[in-house]
């Protein structure tokens, strides 16, 4: 890791099981199942789900030109690390073995939609807010639409959409670094740092899915442990959390029992309305 915006912090970073590991002689692994080749979980950083030209074409959909004085493109200086759909979703996600062996893609994105970054939308947030609804829209749907696209090839894989966990502003004072955890969420009092939207992004990002009314794409609000540890957040930011404050761990442990036990007892006591797939993208 550098500090340096120069640095390529969207490079695919995997967790791959230790061939030494007792754990080797006690699982099946599926045919062509390469312990160092395979990885078992690869992060990848993508601030907005869709590369910056994508962004502008469905930005643009809606019919908005630059007027005379207005700047001729909706983004600004503010480092981003951000990729195509098609590098995440439609190749690694689906890459088969050796190279891959996925079963859920769990994506989320919020605070990185800011006005530093999207100096050039007009109507300040309420603008950020529009073409996120778009951008969040095509998200569920090209997820929907590749999932089908790749429902006959024996392996049924799940979309998990993640809410967006917001900053804590005080996170310096000495009461909340020794203050433990909260009994209720606190209030955002401010919005100077943009954290005030992020509640309702993550209300955007259940509608989508809820709309589109895929079996296999699911919202997940998991924020509200993170809400209550104030404590738990990395000083530098107030954002991010550190490791081994528990919040993370409990996230990790919550997934399991989500992807391996209620998942699939949900999926197969509920019926899932239909859904339709229409154009590429759609505003």
């Amino acid at each position: 890791y550098s500090k340096s915006w120069d640095w390529d912090r969207a490079w695919p970073q995997h967790l791959h099981l230790n061939p030494d590991s007792p754990l080797v002689s006690r699982i099946k692994f599926p045919n062509g199942f390469n312990i160092t080749q395979t990885p078992l979980v690869t992060f990848r950083r993508n601030d907005l789900l869709f590369n910056l030209t994508e962004i502008e074409t469905m930005f643009n959909g809606g019919g908005w030109r630059p007027g005379p004085g207005e700047n001729t493109t909706l983004f600004g200086t503010e480092p981003r690390w951000t990729i195509s759909i098609a590098d995440y979703l439609d190749d690694l996600f689906f890459r088969p073995l050796p190279e891959a062996n996925y079963h859920t893609l769990i994506v989320n994105t919020a605070s990185h939609w800011s006005l530093g970054l999207f100096s050039g939308l007009p109507h300040g947030f309420a603008g950020i807010l529009d073409l996120f609804r778009v951008v969040i829209t095509n998200l569920v749907y090209q997820a929907a639409r590749q999932l089908d696209l790749h429902q006959h090839d024996g392996k049924q894989r799940e979309v998990v959409v993640r809410d967006y966990l917001t900053g804590y502003e005080n996170c310096h004072s000495q009461e909340t670094m020794s203050g433990g955890p909260l009994q209720e969420v606190p209030n955002i009092t401010t919005d100077e740092t943009f954290w005030a939207w992020i509640p309702i992004m993550n209300a955007m990002l259940k509608k989508a899915v809820d709309e589109r009314a895929h079996p296999h794409v699911t919202y997940l609000p998991i924020d509200r442990p993170g809400r209550l540890r104030p404590d738990a957040h990395a000083l530098g930011d107030c954002l991010h959390l550190a490791v081994g404050a528990g919040v993370i761990e409990g996230w990790t442990r919550y997934l399991h029992y989500y992807l391996g036990t209620y998942l699939p007892w949900y999926q197969e006591n509920s019926k899932p309305r239909g859904y339709s797939i229409t154009g590429k993208f759609r505003r």
